[in-house]
């Protein structure tokens, strides 16, 4: 797999270019962007198809990097399509779910959860479910990091929630600290399973 034309590694500096996300682990669609982490210098850019992340060379080896969320995920999917492949290898080696990695994902929820709280009986139900859809899949990344399992791309949790029945949801929940999510609870509750994929779809149309 060659780096997508947009992307000018010379920019960067680039001592290692590596793919990640749902093109890295065979399951884009056409529209997908190109997730890519540059080892070099300069800031993440976003637009043409195309999402950068980079990260400087001296930074790749601190723990609060090589930790992270996204640090487990390249490590676990990650493709070097450019520079030296002894980067990837090293997080591969390296990386081991820290802590802060789960707060921080915490963090973030109780911050969805209580804006969703605050706003539920104002919405209708399509922007219910756009804000559930985001909430569920960070309780499934959530879930992930506690167990000390690499978060997969976002189209392999959609898979898995396919198959996922109503305990689960509230499974999801509780283990985030959300066990009395009341209407929001029943609303993702009853957004398990196979009966949920098209309407996602429809929502991120």
């Amino acid at each position: 797999m060659s780096i997508p034309p947009p992307l000018d590694p010379r920019r960067y500096a680039a001592e290692a270019v590596i793919l990640f996300g749902s093109r890295a682990a065979g399951v884009e669609r056409a529209e997908s962007d190109w997730d890519i982490l540059v080892v070099g210098r300069g800031v993440d850019a976003h637009g043409q198809g195309l999402d950068v992340v980079v990260v400087e060379p001296e930074q790749f080896g601190c723990a609060s990097w090589r930790d992270s969320e996204l640090a487990g995920h390249v490590a676990r999917w990650g493709q070097t399509l450019e520079g030296s492949p002894r980067w990837l290898e090293r997080l591969t080696a390296d990386h081991k779910p820290g802590l802060e990695a789960v707060a921080f994902k915490r963090r973030t929820l109780a911050a969805q959860m209580c804006a969703l709280q605050h706003y539920w009986p104002s919405l209708g139900p399509w922007a219910r479910d756009r804000r559930t859809l985001k909430l569920r899949r960070d309780l499934q990344r959530h879930a992930r990091l506690v167990e000390g399992i690499a978060v997969p791309p976002t189209a392999l949790l959609d898979r898995a929630w396919a198959s996922a029945n109503s305990a689960e949801a509230r499974r999801l929940l509780a283990e985030a600290g959300f066990a009395q999510a009341g209407e929001i609870a029943d609303w993702l509750a009853a957004r398990s399973g196979n009966s949920s994929a098209e309407r996602e779809q429809e929502i991120e149309a």
